[in-house]
């Protein structure tokens, strides 16, 4: 399979399959779908799909350095597949990951594949954004995403959710 200069974002909820789809193509590349960077080698059980046999990724694991290893390593082209990123950062670390993505998607030689819970992340300018629910996968537009919806009716009213906490 091969991969273009857009980017493609998964988002949906947990349980979904975004991460599914992210260990097939990391997979596919010869890359450890646990995480890690390239050569990354540790292993529990497998757990992951075999549909890696038909695509072929460079892998980048989160944590607390996360902001320095964007900084740090994403540089040049090459395809990024990135799994729920946003775990490890902040509001404005999205943003500083957004505008590393942005840098590499204008410089057109990089494609980004990306898993997000992340409604900021999701909205990565030029993005072929495909969201997976119980439908399946479908196309859609970074405002009729169900979770920007639930993003915005919550910040517009946080009280109508905590009656359900």
């Amino acid at each position: 399979m091969m991969f273009g200069t857009t980017p493609l974002n998964h988002v949906g909820v947990n349980g979904s399959g975004k991460s599914t789809l992210v260990e097939v193509f990391a997979m596919a590349y010869g890359v450890n779908p646990e995480g890690g960077s390239t050569g990354a080698l540790h292993h529990s059980r497998t757990t992951e799909s075999g549909l890696h046999s038909g695509l072929g990724v460079r892998r980048v694991s989160h944590g607390e350095s996360f902001l320095a290893l964007i900084t740090d390593q994403f540089r040049g082209g090459g395809l990024w597949i990135l799994d729920e990123p946003e775990s490890a950062l902040s509001f404005s670390g999205c943003l500083s990951l957004l505008s590393v993505l942005t840098d590499l998607m204008d410089d057109g030689d990089s494609q980004v594949i990306l898993s997000t819970h992340s409604p900021l992340l999701a909205s990565l300018p030029g993005a072929d954004i495909c969201e997976v629910g119980p439908w399946g996968l479908r196309h859609n537009d970074w405002e009729n995403l169900e979770l920007v919806q639930s993003w915005r009716s919550f910040l517009d009213a946080p009280e109508r959710f905590h009656k359900y906490l």
